[in-house]
């Protein structure tokens, strides 16, 4: 059973706003669940199109086979790896945060202090 409370940050949460009226609480209030509740708000019109970069294809496993080349020769090798090395040498001094963790809030332009990304290495690095 779920209750007012819940539904008011389900909609803080995935909406990221307050609940319109009484009338919206009373209708999620009718999902029982907190499963179902959260379903119905996942697969809202305004959480999809807020979310827009989430989403991703579903594979069926019935999917036709590509084509993908795995033989290169040397020459093609040398190319690839100096394109790769170029351009990632070129976002180290553009993008110095984003180019290792690429994430929107490590561009630059979002970037206030430093401190966001030492903080996010600490959890990983603490794992080994």
């Amino acid at each position: 059973m779920i209750d007012r409370e819940t539904v008011t940050w389900a909609y803080r949460l995935f909406l990221g706003r307050e609940p319109e009226n009484e009338i919206v609480i009373n209708d999620k209030l009718a999902h029982g669940t907190i499963a179902d509740l959260r379903r119905a708000f996942l697969a809202s019109v305004e959480f999809q199109r807020a979310n827009v970069s989430g989403k991703t294809a579903t594979m069926s496993g019935h999917e036709s086979q590509l084509n993908v080349e795995t033989a290169a020769s040397d020459c093609e090798l040398r190319t690839m790896y100096a394109h790769l090395e170029a351009v990632w040498e070129k976002l180290g001094q553009e993008e110095p945060f984003w180019s290792v963790i690429t994430s929107d809030r490590f561009l630059s332009k979002n970037l206030k202090l430093a401190d966001g990304f030492v903080h996010s290495t600490f959890r990983p690095v603490s794992w080994l």
